[in-house]
C-alpha cells in the first residue's frame, strides 16, 4: 500500500465524526459556494444603515423611477426612495423572519416530536394525529389562514409560518427516536432511575440531531418564500416596513415600464433560497453516516 494512502486513511481514523462530517462539509464546493452567498448577503442586509444612511424611507419626489445609476444603484420607487436601501433594510426582516419562525417550529416540534415518539401509545397517537390535522393543510393555506385570523405585521408573520411548519419537525424527530430509544443506553439510564424528561433531552436528542439540523436549514428557506408571500398578499410585513414580498407587490403594477423594481427583489430572494438550498443539500451529505466510506 503506498504510504500517502496509509496515511490519509490514518488520518481519517484519527477525526472524530463531527471533524469528518465538517471536512465533508467543506470538500463540498456547492454547499461552500451557497454558504459564502448566504454570508454576503446577511452582512450587507446587517449593513444596511452603514450602506444606505438616509433610511429606506427616505424620499426624493424629484426622482421618481431613476433606473440604476451611479447614485442609485438599484434605481428607484414611485416615491423616488432607494430601492437598494429598501432591499437590504427589507431582506433584514425576511432573513429575521425565516430564522425566529424555523426557530419557533423547531422548538415546538423537537419537544412534541420527542415525546410522541419516546411515550408512543396514546401520547403517540394524540400528538401525531392532531399534527395529521394540520399536515392536511398545505404550509402556504394554513400560514394565509393563520395570518389572516391574527393581521399582519412581523410577530403575526412569524407565528403564522411557525404553526404550518411545526408538523414537519415534530416527524423529522418522532421517526430517529423510534429506533434510538431502543437502544442499550437508554435501557442503562432508566436502569439507574434518570428522569425521563433526562435521558430525553440528555442521551435520546443528540443523537437525532443530524437529520433535524438539515431540515431546519431547508426550513429557513422555506420560512422566506411564505414570507415574501404573505407580504406580497398583505398579510405580512405592513407599509412603511419593507420586506422583499412587499417590494414586489407594491411594485407589480410598474413592471412593464419599469422592470428593474422587480427585478432586483426577485433576485434577492432567488439567491437567497438558492444558497440556502445548496448550503442544505451539503449539509445533508456531508451528516449522512452512509456516506463515511
Amino acid at each position: 500500500m503506498p504510504k500517502n494512502t496509509a496515511a490519509a486513511e490514518a488520518e481519517v481514523k484519527r477525526r472524530s465524526m463531527f471533524q469528518e462530517s465538517m471536512h465533508r462539509l467543506v470538500q463540498n464546493k456547492l454547499a461552500m459556494t451557497g454558504l459564502f452567498i448566504l454570508v454576503i448577503i446577511t452582512v450587507l442586509c446587517l449593513c444596511a444603515g452603514i450602506i444606505c444612511p438616509e433610511g429606506y424611507d427616505h424620499q426624493d419626489v424629484l426622482n421618481k423611477f431613476v433606473g440604476p445609476c451611479r447614485e442609485y444603484p438599484f434605481g428607484t420607487d414611485s416615491l423616488g426612495r432607494s430601492m437598494l436601501a429598501r432591499i437590504l433594510y427589507g431582506g433584514r426582516n425576511s432573513l429575521k423572519i425565516g430564522v425566529m419562525a424555523t426557530a419557533f417550529s423547531g422548538v415546538v416540534g423537537t419537544v412534541l416530536g420527542a415525546v410522541a415518539g419516546f411515550y408512543g401509545g396514546r401520547v403517540d397517537n394524540i400528538i401525531m394525529r392532531t399534527l395529521d390535522i394540520f399536515s392536511a393543510i398545505p404550509n402556504m393555506l394554513m400560514a394565509i389562514a393563520v395570518s389572516s385570523a391574527l393581521g399582519g405585521g412581523l410577530i403575526n408573520c412569524i407565528i403564522a409560518i411557525a404553526i404550518s411548519g411545526t408538523p414537519q419537525i415534530a416527524r423529522t424527530v418522532r421517526a430517529p427516536i423510534l429506533a434510538v430509544k431502543e437502544q442499550e443506553y437508554v435501557e442503562a439510564a432508566r436502569e439507574i432511575d434518570a428522569s425521563d424528561a433526562r435521558i430525553i433531552f440528555r442521551h435520546v436528542l443528540p443523537n437525532v440531531l443530524s437529520p433535524l439540523i438539515v431540515t431546519l436549514t431547508s426550513q429557513v428557506a422555506a420560512s422566506i418564500l411564505v414570507a415574501t408571500a404573505l407580504s406580497f398578499l398583505g398579510l405580512g410585513i405592513q407599509p412603511p416596513e419593507p420586506e422583499w414580498g412587499a417590494l414586489i407587490s407594491n411594485s407589480r403594477q410598474y413592471i412593464r415600464e419599469y422592470p428593474f423594481l422587480v427585478t432586483f427583489p426577485g433576485l434577492a430572494i432567488a439567491l437567497t433560497v438558492l444558497s440556502m438550498n445548496l448550503f442544505g443539500d451539503g449539509l445533508r451529505d456531508a451528516l449522512d453516516p452512509k456516506l463515511k466510506n
